[in-house]
């Protein structure tokens, strides 16, 4: 663990370990641990702000996450829900999480004292070109510089991956989502939208079902060669997402067959209340035939024995698989918009 002391551009940090794993990377106004170069006319300040930056969430920053955003959607009348696992990122040990924390109350000797939740910020990295970021701040707290600080954190992380796109996530509804977008990068541009679907109805009985064979280490050979032909996907990145999901309990990935012929994939997420289903594929010369239909058909029946609702997104660049769910018994729940930011 690392945290700075005073303004962050004129310090010297002390670095200190503890045992959870996390990095803190900024701690304003302690004067116990750290030396800082501050000017001469500044004095100690009685309160300060830290951002902590980490691969992995503690449950206690799950619960503090999940709040905060609870806080932020009812403010705002918003709907969106926060991914708070690394699994699906490409670089597992890339710090993806960033916590704002507002202490209102004086620092003490404890570096691990809690204190409120204010900002967070969320790096996915799912594909070797693309960064999607997600970032919400308390309403108490806006306009005060948080993601700011958080995005100048996140950023060197960015500029050392492999990404060349910056994707910012704001639903349309979002009034000061859009009003910070605009203030903090006007040259950013709507790159494309996605809707998040729901479904809690069976598929019709008279839709011929296909073959589920669970993805595991005996055949997921026979899954990656299906992903490149279908995705057209890197291999590399390919491997690394298809063992993160079978390392990974809730997560199932399937290869679909018609008869002992595959013709598509389909990978799903079990939650509390939903499977969530995604990567689903159809071969390129099996395409046009129906056998998305049969698929998205087989998927539910099976995942709505499980659970009582089924969810999934679609991309605005796909509109023949939003009118296959739409026509399926798929309904919109909400749109999330991307918008396109350079990194600087």
């Amino acid at each position: 663990m690392t945290r700075f002391d005073g303004d962050p551009h004129l310090l010297t940090a002390v670095p200190e370990t503890y045992d959870n794993g996390h990095r803190d990377i900024f701690h304003a106004s302690h004067p116990y641990r750290f030396q800082a170069h501050r000017p001469k006319t500044a004095k100690p300040k009685e309160y300060g702000t830290s951002i902590i930056e980490t691969a992995i969430l503690t449950d206690v920053q799950k619960c503090e996450v999940q709040t905060l955003q609870t806080i932020c959607n009812a403010c705002d009348d918003l709907h969106s829900e926060t991914m708070l696992t690394n699994k699906f990122n490409l670089d597992k040990k890339m710090p993806c999480f960033f916590l704002g924390y507002d202490d209102d109350s004086p620092v003490t000797e404890n570096p691990t004292e809690q204190h409120d939740l204010t900002a967070f910020l969320y790096l996915f990295f799912i594909e070797p070109s693309t960064i999607e970021i997600t970032a919400f701040t308390a309403p108490t707290t806006r306009r005060r510089g948080w993601f700011t600080r958080l995005y100048q954190t996140a950023l060197p992380h960015i500029r050392r991956s492999s990404a060349n796109t910056v994707l910012f996530q704001i639903e349309p509804d979002s009034g000061c989502g859009m009003a910070m977008l605009r203030r903090r990068f006007a040259d950013a541009t709507l790159s494309h939208s996605e809707y998040q679907l729901s479904c809690v109805t069976p598929p019709a009985r008279d839709i011929a079902p296909l073959r589920l064979e669970k993805v595991t280490q005996r055949n997921k050979e026979t899954e990656i060669h299906l992903a490149i032909e279908i995705f057209q996907r890197n291999e590399a990145a390919e491997r690394s997402h298809i063992e993160s999901i079978l390392n990974e309990d809730g997560n199932d990935a399937f290869i679909v067959y018609d008869g002992n012929h595959a013709v598509g994939l389909c990978n799903r997420v079990l939650e509390d209340d939903s499977a969530g289903l995604f990567g689903l594929g159809v071969r390129p010369s099996l395409r046009y035939l129906g056998y998305g239909k049969r698929l998205l058909a087989s998927m539910l029946r099976q995942s709505l024995q499980e659970r009582p609702k089924v969810t999934l997104e679609v991309d605005s660049h796909n509109p023949p698989a939003l009118n296959l769910y739409l026509h399926n018994g798929f309904t919109i729940d909400f749109q999330m918009d991307y918008h396109a930011i350079p990194i600087v």
